[in-house]
């Protein structure tokens, strides 16, 4: 079900809007002290004895009521919210690089190499040029 139809449902049910850790589909049964929907959840501390410190909620679901109620964390612990970042920033990477080269292959055109040249070959010769005719351009 979509965050905007729990919500909805939410407001129905108990005449008032919901805070983020509401509207989760584990919120009723769930005992995580730390939740991470919830708006001030660096400061909340889970106490050693808790039987439930992981929040149980898919991190897809969690990322998408963090972005509806713009939380500062999207709903995300601190490494995911990091992982979510270096992704962002591979991408911007890529999409630059990208960029980069359609830009100087466009302006640069091909010079022929002409430093190496190739003499003609007898059948069964390799192709590679040999230090007398090496010595020959030479002089």
């Amino acid at each position: 079900m979509e965050v905007s139809k729990r919500v909805e449902l939410f407001i129905k049910k108990f005449h008032c809007k919901p805070d983020a850790f509401e509207v989760c589909p584990k919120f009723e049964y769930c005992s995580v002290n730390k939740c991470l929907l919830h708006k001030d959840f660096i400061k909340l501390k889970s106490p050693p004895e808790d039987k439930q410190r992981k929040c149980k909620c898919p991190k897809s679901i969690r990322k998408e009521i963090g972005t509806y109620f713009r939380l500062k964390n999207l709903g995300l612990s601190v490494r995911e919210l990091e992982g979510v970042r270096l992704s962002i920033r591979i991408k911007q990477q890529s999409l630059f690089t990208k960029d980069k080269k359609l830009k100087t292959s466009e302006d640069s055109t091909e010079i022929p190499n002409t430093s190496i040249k190739s003499y003609p070959t007898k059948q069964g010769e390799s192709p590679v040029t040999s230090k007398e005719n090496l010595k020959e351009d030479l002089k």
